[in-house]
């Protein structure tokens, strides 16, 4: 696991652009990771609970889907990956909305099923931790898990970590909005700027 903070000008950049740019398009979720029968990918664990987002694909399967590919996403991946040698599986900003009453963290999963890294990035100061779980993807049904890290949101801050690893988001209950950049990438972190 590897948590860092990138430069002022690119937390500024994507703060204004993705926190308070109201053209910037954001497409309704209804689940933050669903649950089907026999997947293990998604855990189905009593006191977790999807939540709806909003989303905006940025990159799927390496291919760029928005022009915020190359407006938004390029300024901050260009200074966590200066080589471009990390290929790309899928970039995509999510928002989740401020829900006072009580939500547990979302169903424990991982992003895909076969050794990837992931990249969460905080746009913004908020509440709302990711939680990293001890237990990891193997292909077999997971029935319970236990915590081994929170990560609170701060603007500028990210967090990689190995994409096998069940974690968890959280929706905000006294900030109005979590908002952070998803990345799913093939490569090693050792090689990506600190």
């Amino acid at each position: 696991m590897k948590v860092g903070f990138v430069s002022q000008e690119t937390q500024d950049f994507l703060y204004e652009v993705l926190c308070r740019d109201n053209t910037f398009p954001w497409f309704y979720q209804e689940f933050t990771s669903k649950y089907t029968e026999g997947n293990a990918e998604v855990c189905k664990i009593m006191g977790y609970e999807e939540h709806p987002y909003f989303a905006h694909i940025m990159a799927h399967d390496g291919e760029p889907k928005s022009a915020a590919y190359e407006g938004v996403f390029k300024k901050l991946w260009d200074e966590i990956d200066p080589t471009g040698t990390q290929p790309i599986i899928r970039a995509r900003a999510a928002k989740s909305m401020i829900n006072d009453w009580h939500t547990p963290p979302t169903q424990p999963h991982v992003d895909a099923p076969f050794p990837h890294h992931v990249m969460i990035y905080y746009c913004n100061d908020s509440d709302g931790p990711t939680i990293l779980y001890n237990q990891k993807y193997t292909g077999e049904t997971v029935t319970s898990v236990t915590p081994k890290q929170y990560i609170e949101p701060e603007k500028g801050k990210y967090l990689i970590f190995d994409g096998l690893t069940y974690h968890s988001g959280s929706a905000p209950r006294k900030n109005t909005h979590r908002t952070i950049l998803n990345i799913n990438f093939y490569g090693h972190p050792r090689v990506l700027s600190s």
